[in-house]
């Protein structure tokens, strides 16, 4: 998220990062392995080496690059402090993805970063930007279209920030669903569920006793068709990577969050409001979460559900208050269901366990004004947790900006009722826990003596043998 904040972008990564930290001999030998001494002989010796640098693909690998970098980065701090601050936010593994709001600043990170980097002897490659005069510099620096490593090849002007396609020319997200059609063409008219699996990889099965190579059900079969043949409006889809956020010019900026829920998921989705000088306000979407709802076995009702994203909603909000160091700016929360608005402006205490305990982390982050009301058909996050196809994701007005009277004055919006109806007071009251007065009884009764015949006890031990 942090990549859409500002106006010039900038991608690049670490060349052979893995195999430029060097480990210390007593080390090497926890990383042998085997190589044959004559490879096209099946029946050759086997020799044992060991890696002298990290190898790629150990699951400590990321940890030791990483903390080798912040330790450079930590020595070199008071030279670039501005410059090794942002890569210390927006360094993820190997790959560095900058921003900047003008050239000048632009063109002075980039040579910094070139210049700590280089001092540890680790070389910064595969620059791509959105801004003509810094890919000029880049050029003549001959630091641009060099070879490209993690990130793919560049097509049609289009390269990979962290795994989404980045148009540079248009400054624009956008997904290519070639492969994936072309994969659900290749399986043919049998449809089963280990070829699904193959492309979707989104299939779970704990318990292992699916069989992947029976038909898929005719429902799965015409979903999955529909979803296919939806993919192509897919090509037409373009996301604005930066938001418009420039702090000089912004004289207002917010959060809004939504949540919804359905009986099959609950979703939450995040817009930034803001407004320039002497101008209209403007929304722009900047992330969505989504649930699958508890399994029926652990069936659980609309109205918690709803509760349900509620949390979601909060959680996804102070993830980008975080990210974006946007603490500062107003936040407000939508829900379409005045039971949950009912549970959150209440007491938690009121409440059973269930209902308390999200109440109280929904509280915990937010004061009850920040919640309010939005119509149900003016829910953006309805299409979060009831799904949509794909042409209709791509033309979707409240989906990527949100309701249109949010781009309205505070007085347009809708209003979150103070009295609720007969039956939302009872489905809010469902949940109180009930005060019940406990009432004990006790029987006293006269004890008789003991006689303990001490007389005929000589010992303390012969006396507990004896009474107990």
């Amino acid at each position: 998220m942090r990549f859409r904040m500002n106006r010039i972008a900038w991608i690049a990564d670490i060349e052979k990062a893995f195999l430029n930290i060097a480990l210390q001999p007593e080390d090497a030998e926890a990383v042998r392995f085997l190589w044959p001494k004559e490879p096209k002989n099946p029946d050759s010796d086997f020799i044992a080496y060991k890696w002298k640098r990290v190898p790629f693909g150990l699951s400590s690998s990321p940890f030791l690059l990483r903390v080798t970098i912040n330790k450079h980065l930590l020595s070199v701090k008071p030279r670039f402090q501005k410059t090794v601050e942002q890569i210390e936010e927006q360094l993820y593994v190997d790959d560095y993805l900058g921003g900047a709001d003008i050239v000048p600043t632009a063109i002075t990170t980039v040579e910094e970063t070139v210049t700590l980097f280089s001092e540890a002897q680790l070389n910064m490659r595969s620059w791509a930007t959105n801004n003509k005069e810094l890919r000029d510099f880049l050029t003549e620096k001959e630091m641009s279209n060099q070879i490209v490593g993690i990130l793919s090849p560049t097509i049609d002007g289009q390269h990979k920030a962290l795994g989404l396609r980045w148009d540079t020319s248009s400054d624009s997200f956008k997904f290519d669903p070639t492969s994936i059609m072309e994969a659900a063409v290749e399986i043919g008219e049998k449809i089963t569920k280990r070829k699904i699996l193959s492309i979707s990889a989104r299939i779970f099965d704990p318990i292992g006793d699916i069989g992947w190579d029976d038909d898929a059900t005719p429902e799965v079969k015409n979903t999955w068709s529909s979803i296919m043949k939806g993919l192509k409006d897919l090509h037409n889809l373009e996301i604005p990577r930066w938001i418009g956020y420039s702090k000089p010019s912004i004289v207002s900026a917010e959060i809004h969050v939504f949540g919804d829920a359905s009986e099959a998921a609950y979703g939450a989705v995040a817009y930034a409001r803001l407004q320039l000088e002497n101008g209209t306000p403007y929304t722009i979407l900047l992330a969505s979460k989504t649930r699958v709802a508890p399994l029926p076995k652990k069936k659980v009702t609309l109205p918690r559900l709803e509760l349900l994203s509620s949390l979601l909603a909060i959680r996804l909000g102070e993830k980008i208050r975080t990210s974006l160091h946007t603490e500062s700016w107003k936040t407000i929360y939508w829900t379409d269901s005045l039971v949950t608005l009912g549970w959150i402006r209440g007491d938690p205490y009121r409440w059973r366990p269930f209902v308390r305990n999200q109440v109280e982390t929904i509280r915990k982050f937010s004061n009850a004004e920040w919640w309010r009301h939005c119509p149900g058909l003016e829910n953006p996050a309805d299409l979060a947790s009831r799904g949509a196809p794909a042409h209709a994701l791509v033309d979707s007005k409240l989906w990527w900006h949100g309701p249109a009277w949010l781009t309205e004055e505070e007085s347009e919006w809708p209003n979150s009722p103070e009295n609720h109806s007969t039956e939302t007071q009872e489905k809010i009251e469902e949940e109180e826990t009930r005060k019940t007065a406990t009432v004990s009884f006790a029987a006293i009764e006269t004890a008789q003596p003991i006689e303990w015949h001490l007389e005929k006890i000589s010992t303390w031990t012969k006396l507990l043998f004896r009474t107990a």
